[in-house]
């Protein structure tokens, strides 16, 4: 079957403009008027009616997706359409994408519509056309060029510290401050309420809870995300974020393919830490952990305490769940670690393995992990570093109520000016009516923000006592004992393996133990069968 063609109706003097800068700062300028003014006294000089124009302000030539560029393409393919050229003052006007250029144009070309350049005209013909591509590949080197240039300036402003993109990450914002030469730039300054938060979201992922998880503690809490409720990917956003640890990164993808570039072609913007190193390396130790991708048989998915940490001391084989057909008075089944090996090989197999009670095991490994972690002089670290973070928070706390309250007597003092000239008669109260409800609107809503500001108090003295040292290590211990969360965080953190011995011993190969106490890895008794 042979497809009939829409007959071209098409006039080619009529004729519509297009016109288009790149950037917000040049759609304010002249660029544009002037680009619509060489436009209309071309068409003029030439016999072209003009029907028509379409003004793309801030948009990108590589992109055929703008917004305006789009619509005229959709007039021009209507049925009825009788334009036969589009006017641009550049070809790079119309597209700076060689290939993106050529395919537009051929489109066109069969609907009669033929694009023409005010600064470069060619015949329409096979030369005009050759040399009207050499112009677009010109076009085109022009913008990578330029782009080129873009980005390594952005590189290099993000190296000394300064800000390129515009929403910054989850706990910062960014100010304005004068760069080199007085040129104004902006820098990232930690933002105290989301902050905060950034703290509790790496607490909650460290005590074992799932992302999602943590995304439905803290919107029970009603502690929004920029407005908005939280959820998984948000969560692992702020998690894999290495902002929260001083590092900012800038340009992690390629600009051209869009794969991710290598670490060492990252720029970072250098910014104050919410959260230390240590906690950082351990939350992405722990997502790497439960992703199950990397770690299909994870031990988050498992419900034994020590789940994955657990091996025979005789063979090397992990230990696992195994339960007795013989049930407890509760009506749950007696459950005991036990040897892989030992379980699949069975009796005379070639592990002969030695069956733990759950309880008993677990139970020995948390006593012995909290009487190691929380000595006296440990606890004395922990409430030193409780006190500066607290010293910190209470100076940013204080810091922020100031800026705040500086502020509200600023929109004061000026709401009573405004009262005065209206209550004096120097002014109609018609006139400053608008100007009064703005500025009581920005009073109320800074009073709102300072109330929001918590003031902290400062450390009462006894806190280094020893009877309160000694409340603290008893809480803390308590903590380890009684809380599973607790308990499976900091044993997944700090302890590599459990080894069970053919005897009465148990050994602890510890992960980070050895930073804390400086002792090597540590054995114990009395995990024995009962």
């Amino acid at each position: 079957m042979t497809r009939r063609l829409r007959p071209v109706l098409t006039d080619p003097s009529r004729a519509v403009v297009y016109a288009r800068v790149s950037t917000e700062e040049q759609a304010r300028g002249a660029s544009l008027d002037a680009q619509l003014g060489e436009a209309r006294e071309f068409a003029e000089r030439n016999g072209f009616a003009v029907v028509g124009e379409y003004v793309e302000r801030g948009a990108t030539g590589t992109d055929d997706r703008r917004p305006e560029f789009r619509r005229m393409l959709d007039d021009l393919a209507a049925p009825g359409n009788r334009v036969g050229t589009i006017l641009v003052v550049h070809t790079s006007r119309f597209m700076r994408d060689a290939a993106k250029a050529r395919v537009h144009k051929v489109q066109l070309r069969r609907q009669g519509v033929r694009v023409v350049s005010v600064q470069q005209p060619v015949e329409d013909d096979a030369t005009g056309r050759f040399v009207e591509g050499m112009f677009e590949l010109i076009d085109q080197l022009e913008s990578e060029q330029i782009g080129r240039r873009t980005r390594a300036g952005m590189r290099q402003n993000a190296v000394n510290g300064f800000w390129n993109g515009s929403r910054p990450p989850f706990g910062f914002r960014a100010v304005p401050v004068p760069g080199p030469g007085g040129k104004p730039k902006r820098k990232l300054q930690v933002e105290p309420a989301q902050a905060e938060l950034v703290g509790r979201v790496f607490a909650l992922y460290l005590a074992h809870n799932g992302a999602v998880e943590v995304a439905k503690r803290l919107n029970a809490s009603g502690a929004p995300y920029r407005g908005k409720l939280w959820d998984r990917d948000k969560v692992l956003r702020v998690i894999s974020n290495p902002a929260a640890v001083g590092r900012v990164p800038w340009g992690r993808r390629d600009p051209v393919t869009g794969a991710p570039l290598d670490a060492d072609k990252v720029a970072f913007v250098e910014v104050e830490p919410i959260i230390e190193q240590e906690l950082f390396d351990l939350a992405q130790l722990e997502r790497a952990k439960r992703d199950p991708d990397k770690n299909p048989g994870r031990a988050a998915t498992s419900p034994l305490l020590l789940a994955g940490l657990v091996r025979c001391g005789q063979c090397g084989a992990r230990y696992e769940l195994q339960t007795a057909g013989k049930m407890r008075p509760d009506g749950t089944r007696y459950a005991y670690y036990q040897c892989s090996a030992a379980r699949r090989s069975g009796v005379g197999g070639a592990c002969a393995g030695r069956p733990v009670p759950v309880e008993v095991l677990d139970r020995a490994v948390i006593d012995f992990l909290a009487r190691q972690l929380f000595t006296a002089p440990r606890c004395r670290v922990i409430l030193e570093q409780i006190v500066e973070r607290e010293g910190l928070l209470r100076h940013r706390a204080a810091q922020e109520r100031r800026r705040w309250e500086t502020e509200a007597r600023s929109l004061e003092t000026r709401r009573s000016k405004l009262l005065e000239v209206v209550e004096t008669g120097e002014m109609p109260a018609a006139l400053v009516a608008a100007r009064l409800k703005e500025v009581t609107t920005a009073l109320a809503a800074t009073e709102a923000k300072l109330k929001q500001v918590a003031v902290i108090h400062e450390t009462p003295p006894q806190l280094y006592a020893t009877e309160t040292l000694a409340r603290f290590e008893e809480m803390l211990r308590g903590a380890l004992v009684t809380d599973v969360g607790v308990a499976r965080a900091y044993l997944h953190a700090l302890v590599a393996r459990v080894v069970v011995g053919s005897g009465r011993g148990v050994e602890v190969l510890d992960r980070a133990q050895h930073r804390l106490t400086g002792s090597p890895p540590a054995r114990f008794g009395g995990a024995e069968r009962r």
